[in-house]
């Protein structure tokens, strides 16, 4: 099911590129765009085209993201130095106006990008995907080639290895056996010429995976993702379907048997995630596994990407925050608080830097249901040794240990005692690591 974009700016002077390219990267099969003041809307005629399809995605330029040095305030954004105005967003302004626009409660993607879904199908579908255990980038399971061992009728088998092959790779991706909807064209049409009806397609491909130990991975992957998403679904306020997509009604069939066996396992998680005591043997159990790590021993921080490999409990807990405020995908780490049911989504200026520096705090207490950001200056609030926080293998690592090293060489970086500020590091030190033009104070 395709995924459409909407770019948008308000003078022939600024360019759409930024915000076409966003929207592709987000996933977006085709984006519709046009140069219209946001103060018209009654005539927003690429928007009612894409509003009409199967989902929107809308990207914006966001606050704090980049320098508006030379920039002019203007209203509510800037008069940029070619005489244009140019409007930053922060996570929760970009929310609120999808939502006031478009009547539907938006889904973060990245930050600056957000989804609205007219296919409410699409919607469940992406909900429980995008942070899918199974579908972690890079560990999608591939058919590897393999000696076929022919048990019958070994003619036959050699006529369906295409449409074999192909029903494996789905199963694989699934982590079940797969619907007849879910099979490639090709293959149904070849399991019809060769008069093989669909239930001996699937014992033949049972047979195949009864001792394939990755699919049993996935099968347990996907269960679990399925779980975290029947958790989520009891949670006050989190979206309420009619029905269920059609692949969701295959998962709970081949996973729990029963939609209510699913809904009960799914309770149980759910209040599991409020056990402190088990969270912080998850959290710590992560920090081993060097998904992430511990601060002073009262929070447990994470690149927002590791979410999907973290163990069930904390992934419902980061889930209930998201359903409060919209999504973690916009943010860079996310802490959670061990001592108290508080999750805080922390977004950087630039996250790719040695020390980046916060530019705001999304904290959801989940105990009062209350939302509060904690928006920075940019370039007042470092934040240092950021290795520590890195899963193994991230690409960030890279040169991150020395940089770690000279920070810890500095004797300012006490156990128990507050961080210093940028500005109290050594000027030798911000010059080599290319930032000494922040002077803020601020530390976390």
């Amino acid at each position: 099911m395709a995924i459409y974009g909407y770019a948008r700016v308000s003078t022939e002077g600024q360019t759409l590129a930024v915000q076409e390219a966003q929207l592709t990267e987000a996933g977006a099969m085709k984006v519709f765009a046009e140069k219209i003041s946001g103060a018209k809307t009654d005539n927003r005629k690429a928007l009612a085209r894409v509003l009409a399809r199967k989902a929107l995605c809308v990207a914006v330029m966001v606050q704090g993201r980049v320098s508006t040095t030379g920039h002019k305030p203007f209203r509510d954004g800037f008069v940029t130095s070619r005489g244009t105005f140019q409007k930053y967003f922060n996570q929760q302004e970009l929310r609120e106006l999808v939502a006031a626009t478009t009547g539907e409660l938006p889904l973060a993607l990245a930050p600056g990008i957000v989804a609205v879904f007219r296919d409410k199908d699409l919607e469940q579908e992406v909900l429980l995907r995008r942070r899918s255990r199974a579908l972690v980038a890079g560990s999608l399971p591939r058919p590897v080639p393999r000696e076929r061992v022919v048990l019958a009728r070994p003619a036959l088998r050699q006529r369906l290895a295409p449409a074999l092959d192909a029903l494996r790779a789905s199963a694989l991706a699934l982590g079940r056996l797969p619907e007849t909807e879910e099979a490639p064209g090709f293959a149904i049409d070849m399991l019809a010429k060769e008069r093989v009806t669909w239930s001996r397609a699937l014992e033949m491909l049972r047979d195949d995976l009864s001792a394939d130990e990755e699919f049993g991975r996935t099968a347990e992957a996907r269960k679990q993702d399925l779980l975290v998403h029947l958790a989520l679904s009891q949670v006050p306020g989190a979206p309420k379907y009619k029905t269920l997509a059609r692949s969701i009604q295959a998962d709970i069939k081949a996973f729990f048997r029963s939609h209510a066996a699913a809904i009960e396992e799914g309770r149980r998680l759910l209040f599991a995630a409020g056990d402190r005591a088990g969270l912080r043997a998850d959290a710590e159990a992560a920090a081993n596994a060097r998904l992430g790590g511990l601060r002073r021993d009262k929070s447990f921080r994470f690149r927002a990407r590791v979410l999907p490999r973290l163990a069930t409990r904390l992934r419902v807990m980061v889930g209930c925050a998201e359903v409060l405020q919209g999504g973690v995908d916009a943010a860079d780490f996310v802490d959670i608080d061990l001592e108290s049911p508080r999750v805080t989504m922390v977004t950087c200026d630039d996250v790719e830097q040695p020390i980046p520096f916060i530019v705001e705090r999304v904290t959801v207490d989940l105990g009062r249901l209350k939302v509060s950001v904690d928006r920075r200056e940019r370039g007042s609030t470092p934040l240092y040794f950021k290795s520590r926080f890195l899963p193994e293998g991230d690409e960030l690592l890279e040169g991150q240990a020395e940089v770690d090293a000279a920070l810890s060489a500095t004797g300012l970086f006490e156990p128990g005692l507050p961080e210093p500020g940028w500005d109290k590091l050594p000027p030798g030190l911000r010059d080599v690591l290319g930032r000494h033009e922040r002077t803020g104070r601020m530390h976390e």
